[in-house]
C-alpha cells in the first residue's frame, strides 16, 4: 500500500493539482474578474487530502517499521491486526474521498 501510494496514487494527486492551479492562472491572466471560486474550493480540498495522506502514510510506515521489529508472532499478528490495518483503513478513507475527484484518465490504476 506504501509503494501504491507513493509511486501512484501521489503523483495522480499531484498532478491534478498542477492543472487545477494552471487552470486559475490561466483564468487569472485573462481577466482579474474572472471567479476562481471553484478552482480554490478545490485546491483546498486536494491540498487538505495531499496533507492527510502524506501524515497517514508516515504513520504506516513508522508503524510497520515498528511492527518488524516485534520477534514474538503473535505479539507481531496482533500488532498488524490493531495498528497495521487501522493505518491501512484510515489512508484509503481519504484516497478514496480523493479518488472521487481526480479524473478517471489522470489515475494510474
Amino acid at each position: 500500500m506504501i509503494d501504491m501510494i507513493s509511486h501512484q496514487f501521489t503523483p495522480a494527486l499531484m498532478a491534478y493539482m498542477d492543472k487545477v492551479a494552471s487552470l486559475a492562472t490561466k483564468k487569472q491572466a485573462i481577466s482579474s474578474e474572472l471567479s476562481l471560486k471553484t478552482e480554490i474550493t478545490l485546491m483546498k480540498k486536494l491540498s487538505g487530502w495531499y496533507k492527510q495522506i502524506d501524515e497517514l502514510s508516515e504513520k504506516l510506515v513508522c508503524d510497520t517499521a515498528k511492527a518488524e521489529t516485534i520477534e514474538d508472532s503473535l505479539e507481531a499478528a496482533k500488532f498488524y491486526q490493531s495498528t497495521i490495518l487501522k493505518d491501512m483503513e484510515d489512508l484509503r478513507k481519504v484516497a478514496d474521498a480523493a479518488e472521487e475527484v481526480i479524473p478517471k484518465e489522470m489515475m494510474p490504476i
